[in-house]
């Protein structure tokens, strides 16, 4: 029998990175919130040049998560992005999308790996 770790849920990772960020004063903005608990992660970093740069937790090969940028989108290419988003939330109902207004790219959201 296999002995069950817990997680963090998706919920949790998603409230700690928005209070770091409102604690920093960098807006952060749910566009959307699926499943609290296994709902899959993605951030949309907004630049200066309002550029948004997508990213989102996936396993590696040591199956520890890690974020990994998938897609970027111009301020020319917004529609596109809200095109992204509605067939996202067709195939993945369930997911989440956090949008921050931040040029550092750095992610302080925690991933759902089991507690050490």
């Amino acid at each position: 029998m296999t002995k069950y770790t817990p997680r963090l849920t998706t919920e949790t990772c998603i409230s700690v990175g928005v209070k770091h960020y409102n604690a920093q004063q960098i807006p952060v903005y749910y566009l959307y919130k699926g499943d609290p608990i296994r709902g899959q992660m993605y951030l949309s970093f907004v630049t200066k040049d309002q550029e948004q740069k997508i990213y989102t937790a996936e396993m590696n090969w040591d199956n520890l998560y890690e974020w990994v940028p998938i897609r970027s989108f111009t301020k020319e290419q917004a529609f596109d992005f809200y095109q992204w988003h509605e067939k996202l939330k067709q195939r993945d109902p369930d997911h989440w999308l956090v949008e921050i207004e931040d040029s550092s790219l750095e992610i302080f959201f925690p991933l759902p790996e089991n507690p050490s």
